[in-house]
């Protein structure tokens, strides 16, 4: 049960990672190739929190 949360926890940070990399001006192509890495495993309801 920790594992999940601490998954949860760790992509709750790399989706962070991902805003503030976009706000930055980093290329959309990085940007996203990490975004379709996290999102694969997520629930919708968790993108939205």
């Amino acid at each position: 049960m920790s594992e999940l949360i601490n998954n949860r926890e760790q992509r709750k940070k790399v989706l962070r990672e991902i805003i503030t990399d976009l706000h930055e001006g980093k290329p959309l192509a990085a940007v996203k190739a990490r975004f379709d890495g996290v999102v694969k495993d997520l629930a919708p309801g968790e993108l939205s929190a």
